[in-house]
């Protein structure tokens, strides 16, 4: 429940700016080429994060990675509000990219381990419902302010409340949240085991993929 109701805090301002971004790029100088370069670069710096953000909630804990990289996230957040130019927005999603990959491991971990058998899957298709619920507003609020003040102002105004809304989120969590996990009980594994150990069940599973998979990623 606790993780539902600050997820949902936080989609508030989310949806405040997600669906206006493009327009974000645009009116700092940017293309629609640098909006996909933007979402390139960010993918492909996500990965290796990710690897290493599983490996870390299982030696520091869930908890601790979940609120510290979100108070990060906020702060990065900074960049998004008085960012000069288009060139500031790829330097914040690509940082951005790096803490939410280091992050979201922990995250899905905290969130499975809040659960039991019983109520797993009901448990995820409210995780799946309820956060987003708390955002809809949130896009027509921004569009009657970019209508009235413009793309720029009103976006910087919307990063700021995202800004706020992240803080409140991280502080609730920080607070009420319980860990999950004994750390003692974490694997001792070195990172580039773990790295080492997931690249090659990403190996062997692109080779068992079946030609007929192969031929509809090439089509799409």
């Amino acid at each position: 429940g606790l993780l539902m109701v600050t997820s949902g805090i936080w989609n508030i301002g989310t949806y405040l700016t997600v669906p206006f971004w493009g327009l974000y790029v645009l009116h700092l100088g940017g293309t629609p080429i640098d909006i996909a370069l933007i979402a390139s670069v960010s993918a492909v710096i996500s990965l290796v994060p990710y690897l290493l953000g599983g490996y870390l909630s299982d030696i520091i804990g869930r908890k601790k990675m979940v609120y510290i990289l979100q108070f990060m996230i906020a702060a990065n957040s900074l960049f998004y509000v008085f960012a000069p130019s288009w060139e500031w927005l790829l330097l914040a999603r690509s940082v951005e990219a790096v803490l939410g990959g280091l992050r979201n491991p922990a995250f899905s971990a905290l969130l499975a381990d809040s659960t039991t058998v019983g109520n797993r899957a009901r448990s995820f298709a409210l995780w799946n419902a309820v956060p987003i619920s708390f955002g809809l507003l949130s896009p027509y609020a921004a569009g009657l302010l970019m209508d009235r003040f413009g793309v720029v102002l009103a976006q910087r105004w919307a990063y700021s409340a995202l800004v706020m809304l992240i803080v409140t989120s991280g502080i609730i969590r920080d607070r009420y949240l319980e860990e999950t996990l004994r750390v003692s009980q974490a694997p001792r594994l070195r990172p580039s085991e773990v790295v080492a150990g997931t690249l090659r069940d990403l190996r062997e599973t692109i080779g068992e993929m079946p030609r007929q998979l192969w031929a509809l990623v090439a089509l799409g």
